[in-house]
């Protein structure tokens, strides 16, 4: 029995080892499809990525004008703010003046 025994015992180790190595086949076999996968993503080319940082610098460089002209333009909307006021007080003054 000992020879039957030693035989199934060895059936069940071969069997265990099959059984790992099939599954470590599976897992090998995944992760390799996801290496593959990954591996066929659109990936930006040095050109296209060239053209999108030329594209925010634009976008900066309008940014910036843009933000220079409102500055320039409520500048000037204090300043006529104040000589519309200086106008009204003139005009107050003369009506004063006139009556």
């Amino acid at each position: 029995m000992r020879i039957a025994s030693d035989v199934t015992r060895r059936e069940i180790d071969l069997a265990d080892a099959v059984e790992t190595l099939l599954r470590e086949n599976a897992e090998l076999a995944t992760e390799r499809d996801r290496a593959i996968a990954h591996d066929r993503q659109d990936y930006p080319t040095a050109d296209a990525y060239g053209k999108v940082c030329a594209a925010l610098a634009n976008n900066k460089t309008a940014l910036t004008f843009a933000h220079g002209r409102i500055e320039k333009l409520r500048a000037a909307l204090r300043l006529d703010s104040l000589n519309a006021s200086y106008a009204l007080a003139a005009d107050d003054a003369l009506a004063k003046d006139q009556k």
